[in-house]
């Protein structure tokens, strides 16, 4: 109800010939130099997007002074009419002292008062200050070797799964607004490439998994012989086929994940600890607060603007164009890599699987290139699928309780265990609200990580 006289209340910019997606977080930076500049149109998209929280946090004070400029920017006698309908819903919202707060904003904004200028966001904050006046969508990176970034705008938005998601699951609820900063995140996962040049300059070398392997540079888990191996347990196959996948369950390392791949693959077989170490690595680089990002930064980033259980909608049939996942092409070659354990192991996966598959084909078994599949409404490549992104947050079995500002949740429940978001090249749950807790130390043949930057 809320939301709809919002929407009603704000219909009536039509009227300023505002372009279409005015409201899209790529347009707030432009919007604001445009307000700046005294643009009536501009000032007024300001304020229904604070009115709304979209792009913006949610602040009718704001709003109230954003529209108090605009009638006094040469605007004609429509526009006026336009303006004054929208102030009424807004002040009806504010109390005395807000609404005087609003009026001597604005007057002070009029005046040239830089103070003013900073409380009505011209200064983009946190987003213009110290991500070096990079607008928001920017693409850039710090050095060379340094993963690329997008600057995602500061926003608000409903984290986790609603009532009406069939799919839900009990860790992804109650779902609450969460309002957040603007930061910069990887355009792509970290990829084998990048994580290797940091191997070379530091000598990190991760441990084994479980002390099950003399190996330390990084042996872990193989998530699809983990499957065989269950599966022939399942069915009391021989003792030397359990043997066998015992033994490859172990094999990976993120040199050799047990699959091909190059230097624009995601980087897998790493854990909590490997990427915090990177993101430290990254920081002492380039002397700017590099970080994994909260899971708050995540799913905002992830959703894009978007309110349906996948960045590109609510079909899972459309994941191949999108996302690199459970699907036939993994199917395939699952099916075929498989076939040298026993007949029996390879029928009874095959009739569990194969409905299990997404009615599609990406065309890769295993990791796929990053930036392979489209990008979503940030400009944000792979944030399903293709690799598990580890966050920062400790793991909680339930959003009850959790921070509403964006910051990472590192206390309570359960801190030896950390958040994994996003699916990967072998998940059937590719929804941005899905989320999954595992050790610091678990390492996967699907687990990588991307970063982000404190701006």
């Amino acid at each position: 109800m809320f939301k709809s006289s919002i929407l009603a209340a704000t219909a009536v910019v039509v009227a300023f010939s505002l372009p279409v997606d005015a409201q899209d977080s790529r347009e707030v930076a432009d919007l604001r130099t445009r307000a700046a500049a005294g643009d009536a149109p501009a000032q007024v998209a300001l304020a229904s997007m604070y009115m709304a929280g979209e792009g913006v946090p949610e602040d009718f004070v704001t709003a109230s002074a954003w529209l108090r400029v605009a009638a006094s920017s040469g605007i004609d006698e429509d526009q006026e009419r336009t303006v004054r309908s929208m102030r009424k819903f807004v002040d009806s919202r504010l109390t005395p002292e807000q609404r005087a707060d609003a009026e001597r904003l604005a007057q002070k904004w009029q005046q040239g008062d830089a103070d003013a200028q900073t409380k009505l966001g011209l200064e983009r904050g946190r987003e213009t200050e110290e991500v070096q006046d990079r607008s928001v969508g920017t693409v850039f990176r710090d050095c060379e070797s340094c993963p690329e970034l997008v600057v995602v705008s500061a926003g608000s938005f409903i984290m986790g799964s609603g009532g009406d998601d069939d799919e839900a699951k009990s860790r992804e609820r109650p779902s609450r607004r969460v309002r957040l900063e603007a930061f910069a995140l990887g355009r792509y996962e970290v990829t084998r490439g990048e994580y290797a040049a940091f191997v070379e300059e530091t000598g990190h070398i991760p441990g084994s998994v479980g002390g099950k392997n003399d190996s330390l540079d990084g042996t872990c888990i193989s998530g699809r012989r983990l499957g065989e191996l269950h599966f022939a347990k399942q069915i009391s196959a021989s003792q030397s086929s359990v043997s066998e996948l015992e033994k490859k369950v172990l094999e990976p390392t993120w040199r050799a994940p047990g699959f091909a791949q190059d230097d624009r693959h995601p980087v897998v077989c790493v854990s909590w600890d490997d990427a915090k170490a990177y993101a430290e690595w990254l920081s002492a680089k380039t002397g700017h607060d590099y970080r994994l990002p909260t899971e708050a930064e995540w799913e905002y980033s992830a959703r894009a603007g978007t309110t349906t259980q996948r960045y590109w909608g609510d079909a899972a049939s459309a994941q191949c164009q999108h996302a690199n996942g459970w699907d036939k092409a993994y199917l395939r070659g699952l099916l075929g890599d498989i076939g040298d354990v026993s007949a029996r192991i390879r029928v009874r996966l095959t009739l569990k699987i194969l409905d299990a598959a997404a009615k599609c084909d990406d065309a890769f078994t295993f990791t796929a290139p990053v930036g392979s599949f489209a990008a979503n409404q940030f400009g944000l490549s792979d944030m399903l699928g293709n690799a598990g992104e580890w966050v920062e947050d400790c793991w909680h079995d339930d959003y009850t309780h959790a921070p509403t500002d964006g910051s990472a949740w590192t206390s309570g429940e359960d801190c030896r265990s950390h958040v994994m978001r996003g699916g990967n090249w072998q998940d059937r749950d590719m929804r941005s609200a899905s989320r999954a807790g595992l050790l610091v130390e678990w390492r996967a043949d699907y687990l990588g990580f991307r970063v982000a930057r404190t701006p």
